[in-house]
């Protein structure tokens, strides 16, 4: 009854306030942060800008733990596309309201304006393409609503909105991707489908490497649905930034490996990294570390609860009659590799941050099935009563994103007073 009762004249308005909601939070929380982790883009960001190079040595952001050495220069350790990006929105910035990173009285005001359009500017985008998938999804006004609170103020990414990253933007990227391999599966958008979908899985892990895994779940889907337009559609749209990405790194590191792979780029006189502190300095076994990962201090469900409902909404459509099996199987495949994937090859939990903050471009894809759970539940207003009370319990690790995602959570430091964490 109380779904007949949203119709969808009223659906719109309620998503816009969620939105509206989701913006003002961020807004209100964004304080043009130039910790460690940004001032490494940013420093890129000045580079090439004010010096015309991808050498970082005369930034007022050199001092980031984040970088390289390579021929007695410094360098971002940063994939350098989304920095580049960065530094056309800043020199538009810097031209038009005369805002400079160079200059201490104008610098917060310019590191705001540019959080505001590489944070804030891709949130919003995903908050576009999440209403316009859910649409596709399911019919179900009340699975709508439900699902869209939770991408607009129930995960990580809306904290990590606050300030200048990689992941959000990925986590866009692959949320548009999905969107327009499902229409192209369903046969709707025509061709357009098909290069939109290449073009923004191709481009997500140019931003954020752990992007790869995604697109390439994607990528087979597709290719098992039709692999000639695949290959001349999805495939060719997908290159043009993977070439640039390829590029551009040459250009920052001399390579086309990305930087993370030269390990001896990173010791070099006075590093950080010579020898590392705290929670970089962990080597931990592979099953806590996993513990950790999924369920501890930078737990993906624990930091992020609504997710438990999100897997079983995912579970229910992996019967081999479900019309959505594939497409919860590129969801599911892609995070197991995902987790697998750093299982295997780090201990590292992406230094001082709030939550797993590698998984997050996955996340969105769960969400949606927070619509699943809702609609194929026995008792639905009892579902929306639990994804509200699971948003309710997950605003207490949203709240230390919000503040600067570059943090020890406070889910951390309790279970490190409880001898439950690892250093901080």
């Amino acid at each position: 009854m109380v779904a007949a009762m949203i119709s969808d004249r009223a659906l719109r308005p309620i998503v816009l306030l969620f939105a509206a909601l989701s913006v003002a939070t961020i807004v209100a929380s964004m304080r043009g942060d130039s910790g460690t982790n940004t001032a490494s883009r940013l420093a890129t960001m000045d580079a090439l800008v004010h010096d015309g190079t991808f050498i970082i040595d005369h930034s007022v952001f050199v001092f980031t733990l984040d970088k390289v050495m390579r021929d007695g220069h410094f360098y971002s350790s940063k994939p350098p596309l989304w920095s580049t990006v960065g530094a056309g929105v800043y020199w538009v910035i810097n031209r038009t309201t005369g805002q400079s990173l160079r200059v201490a009285a104008s610098r917060p005001r310019a590191v705001w304006m540019l959080t505001l359009i590489l944070g804030l500017g891709p949130h919003l985008v995903l908050l576009l393409y999440a209403f316009r998938l859910l649409r596709v999804w399911t019919q179900d006004h009340l699975a709508i609503l439900g699902a869209f609170a939770c991408f607009a103020l129930g995960w990580l990414g809306v904290g990590y909105a606050v300030s200048i990253n990689n992941h959000t933007p990925a986590a866009t990227l692959l949320l548009m991707a999905f969107y327009y391999a499902h229409r192209a599966k369903r046969g709707e958008g025509s061709r357009r489908a098909w290069w939109l979908c290449g073009l923004c899985a191709g481009l997500a892990p140019t931003i954020d490497l752990s992007a790869i895994f995604v697109s390439s779940a994607l990528a087979l889907y597709l290719l098992r649905h039709d692999w000639r337009t695949t290959l001349s559609h999805f495939a060719l749209a997908a290159l043009p930034p993977l070439a640039l990405h390829f590029v551009l790194t040459y250009l920052a590191s001399g390579g086309l490996e990305p930087v993370y792979l030269h390990h001896e780029l990173y010791h070099y006189a006075g590093s950080y990294w010579n020898a590392p502190m705290g929670i970089d300095a962990l080597h931990e076994p592979r099953s806590l570390y996993l513990f950790h990962m999924l369920l501890g201090h930078h737990g993906l469900l624990t930091m992020t609860p609504v997710l438990w409902l999100a897997l079983v909404g995912l579970g229910r459509e992996f019967g081999r009659a479900h019309p959505r099996r594939l497409e919860a199987l590129v969801v599911a495949g892609s995070l197991v590799a995902l987790v697998v994937f750093y299982l295997f090859t780090t201990t590292n939990y992406g230094g001082l941050c709030v939550g797993f903050r590698w998984l997050l471009p996955a996340v969105p894809l769960l969400l949606l099935y927070v619509a699943s759970f809702i609609t194929t539940a026995r008792h639905r207003l009892l579902a929306v009563a639990l994804v509200a009370i699971f948003l309710v319990v997950n605003s207490y690790s949203l709240w230390d994103a919000l503040a600067t995602p570059w943090q020890v959570s406070r889910w951390q430091m309790q279970l490190a007073a409880l001898g439950f964490s690892s250093p901080t």
